[in-house]
C-alpha cells in the first residue's frame, strides 16, 4: 500500500468509525488484526458498505454492528476485532445482500 493509500484509508476508516460512535480502543482493535490477508481496515469499510445497502442510515447500522446476532452468537462489532471474525461477518453480509436482491426481483 503506498502513502497515499495509507492516508486514505486511515482517514475512510477513523471518519466511519467515528460517525457510528466506534470507540477507539475498538478501532485500535480492528486496525491491529494482521495484514496477511489485506488492510483489516478495508475489510471493516466493505463490511459498512454491505450494511448501509442494506439499511441506509446510520441509526440503522449503529444498532445492528452492536446487537447480538443469533448467526454469531456475539454482535458483528464483537465479531469484527479478529481476521476470521471479520471475514465470516463479510460472508454472512455477502448471502444477506444476494437474498435480499433475489427477493427484489
Amino acid at each position: 500500500m503506498t502513502d497515499n493509500e495509507e492516508r486514505v484509508t486511515a482517514k475512510a476508516f477513523h471518519k466511519a468509525c467515528s460517525n457510528l460512535n466506534i470507540d477507539n480502543n475498538i478501532q485500535l482493535e480492528i486496525a491491529s488484526i494482521s495484514r496477511e490477508n489485506g488492510d483489516p481496515r478495508l475489510l471493516f469499510l466493505k463490511v459498512l458498505q454491505f450494511v448501509y445497502s442494506i439499511g441506509n442510515e446510520d441509526e440503522f447500522v449503529k444498532h445492528w454492528l452492536r446487537t447480538e446476532n443469533h448467526a454469531f452468537a456475539d454482535s458483528p462489532l464483537g465479531m469484527c476485532k479478529s481476521l476470521d471474525g471479520l471475514v465470516t461477518v463479510l460472508e454472512y453480509l455477502g448471502q444477506m445482500t444476494t437474498q435480499i436482491q433475489r427477493y427484489k426481483t
